[in-house]
Order: structure tokens, then sequence, then C-alpha cells
């Protein structure tokens, strides 16, 4: 099979918007999955954080891997692993099994998301990185826009079970579409060696400059989470609002995000430095008048969300740039840096999605709040750490 650029970035598009399917799809039946088994909100929000620890897990070993023995059959197996986790989810009997076969999940989707990353840095040049990544953006922005809005049309017409057929049937074109349009990409295996993987791993962790754009990333990234954690109860069980309303209300959201990767695409000739400040101001100040907005009118819907569809869209500028500069530090070794950027970027949002599941959202400025906490701690991170290097 010959390699063709253009089917190689089809695959990598195709497969990096599961990582965020995987978690909005389903989001709009939160509700229902608590009454159908029995438990609390807290326990099904665990759910998106298991699957994150998972997707975390699976990045920092299966990527070095793939630098030995290739990334197509490992991504493969873990498109399998993850449809069958998916189906699986629908016939166990508690949470706690849920739990697990999301963990699962987790782990089928970051051999898929990370080992597609790995293949760019296979496939295409260092100049070509910055235009791919801004792809890649793209299209792990479509998961957040078009998932809760299919979910919630599923969740209200044919019940939570449907939500995890349907993610099983993505991943199953998943493994279809790279089994058959995509050979082998690695040019150069290398023997697996774990003294060097370790070395490596050593090498890239003690880069302080790699370590603050992977804050970046995470705090970015929970930003985007927030919403799935908080918004389904919120504006289902405290609001009132249906399912269907809640799919609409995240598809805005998402949009707002993909708006914001256009933009900041479109900006591409203003110095780095200076979008990301422009970008962390404009979230700011979004924040700040959600909060005197939400004080205002406590019960409108448009007052809580218009600012943080502003905020997401901030985002949108902000994460292809950090995503950009990880990408290309280390392309010796991209397999290794592809699993520690996955795995750092998204084991800060599993911990932020971990503490936020156990926090009771009932009023829209206790919302806005929560997204000015983590906004306050990218801040921290790039004037304690990043400063010089910014």
């Amino acid at each position: 099979m010959i390699l063709n650029k253009k089917w190689a970035l089809f695959t990598v598009l195709f497969s990096i918007p599961l990582g965020g399917i995987g978690i909005d799809l389903y989001t709009p039946a939160m509700p229902a999955m608590v009454e159908a088994f029995h438990t609390i909100p807290a326990e099904v929000k665990l759910t998106i954080g298991a699957f994150l620890l998972g997707a975390a897990i699976s990045q920092l070993f299966l990527s070095p891997l793939s630098d030995t023995y290739g990334r197509k059959n490992l991504k493969l197996l873990g498109a399998l692993l993850f449809t069958l986790a998916s189906i699986g989810i629908v016939w166990v009997p508690n949470i706690e099994w849920v739990i697990v076969l999301r963990i699962l999940q987790g782990i089928g989707v970051g051999a898929i998301t990370s080992l597609a990353r790995a293949k760019v840095t296979d496939v295409f040049e260092k100049h070509e990185m910055r235009i791919i990544s801004s792809y890649i953006a793209i299209s792990w922005a479509l998961g957040p826009i078009i998932a809760p809005w299919i979910g919630g049309y599923i969740q209200h017409y044919l019940g939570w079970e449907y939500c995890f057929y349907f993610l099983a049937f993505y991943g199953a074109l998943t493994i279809l579409i790279n089994a058959l349009l995509v050979p082998e990409t690695i040019k150069v295996k290398i023997p697996f060696s774990l003294k060097k993987i370790m070395l490596n791993y050593k090498a890239i962790i003690f880069n302080g400059y790699f370590i603050g754009i992977l804050l970046c990333m995470g705090l970015c990234y929970s930003i985007l989470i927030v919403f799935a954690l908080i918004g389904p109860f919120l504006l289902q069980t405290v609001m009132g609002y249906s399912s269907i309303i809640y799919g609409y209300i995240a598809l805005i959201m998402g949009v707002g995000y993909f708006s914001g990767t256009l933009l900041g695409r479109a900006l591409h000739a203003f110095q780095e430095r200076k979008l990301i400040l422009m970008a962390l101001c404009a979230i700011s100040f979004n924040i700040a008048i959600g909060l005197v907005l939400t004080v205002i009118a406590p019960h409108s819907l448009l007052a809580f969300c218009l600012p943080i569809i502003l905020v997401c869209g901030g985002v949108g500028i902000l994460f292809p740039i950090f995503l950009g500069r990880s990408l290309s530090l280390f392309p010796h070794m991209a397999g290794t840096a592809a699993a520690l950027t996955g795995f750092g970027n998204i084991i800060i949002a599993s911990l932020v999605t971990f503490f936020i599941s156990f926090i009771v959202i009932t009023k829209t400025i206790q919302a806005v709040l929560l997204y000015g906490l983590v906004v306050l701690l990218l801040w921290l991170v790039l004037f304690c750490i990043m400063r010089k290097n910014l």
C-alpha cells in the first residue's frame, strides 16, 4: 500500500474527534444514567474522569511502543477495545462496572488519538506542522460541537444506551478506514529499549518549557470539559431544560471553540506571544462579564451561556498554539513526545474533572466562578513557568 498524505491526514482527522465524542456524546444522558443505575450525580460524573484517566495511561505506554512496533496495528487494537467497551457499558448491572469500562474505553481512545498525532510527525515536515496542527485542532473541536447535539436527540428519543451504541459504531468505522486507507507510517522503527524510553522520558520531562506547555494545554482542555460536567445537571435538573436544549447549548459552545480556532488561524501573522496574551485577556474579561450578568439575572440561560461561549472561543485560539509548540519540540522521538503530550494534557484535565465531580453547582454564578478559577490557574502557569519563553 502506497502512502498518500491526503488519506493519511483524513484518517488522522477522522480519529482525533473520538476523544471528544467519547465524552460529549453521552453527557445529555447523564441525569438519565443517574436514575437508570440508582446512583448519585457525582458517580456518573466520575465516568468522565475515568475515561480521561484511561486515555492518559494508554498514551504513556502505547506511544513509545509504537516507535518499535509501528503505529497501525496498535491503533487498530485500541479502536477494537474502544468498540467492545462501548457495547459492554450498555449491559453492565451497576455504575461501578460502567466506570471500569469507561477506563477501558479511555485506553482504547488514547491509543487512537496519540498514535494519530504520532502519525502526523511521521508523514509531515516541521514547516507543515502549524497548518496541520490547526487542522487537528479544528477536527478535535468537531467532537464537542456535534456530539452533545446528537446525544441530546438520542437521549430524548431513544435513551442513554444508544449513545454508547453510537460510540461503538464510530469505533468500528475507525477500524475500517485505518485498516484500508493508510499503510504503516513510521519510517525507521527503533529497537525496544526500556532504558532508552526512560531516558527519553527524562529528557522531555526535565524540559521546563515542555512542562509549561502541557500545563497550559491541560488547563485549556479543562475549561472545555467544565460544561460537560456541570451543564447537564445545572440545565436539566436545576433549571428544568430538556436534553435537547442542553445539546444545542453545548453545540453552540463547541461552535465558539471552533470559531476561535479559525480566528487564530486567520491571525497567524501575529506574534504568538501577543496572540496568547490577547486571547487570555479576552477570556478573563468575559469571565468578569459573566459574573456581573449572573448576579443581575441569575436564572437567565443567556446571561450564563453567552460569556462562556466567548471563553471557549478564546481557548480555541490558545490550544492550537500550545499543541503546535509541543509537537515540534522533539521530532526525533515523536512517539515518546506524543505520549507525554497526550498524557500530560489529559491527566491534568482528569485531575480537574475528579475535583469538579464532587462540587454541587446549583447557581449560574457558581458555575462562572468555577471557570474563573481554572482561568486564574492558567495565568499563574504562564507567568510563573513560561514567562521567559512565552
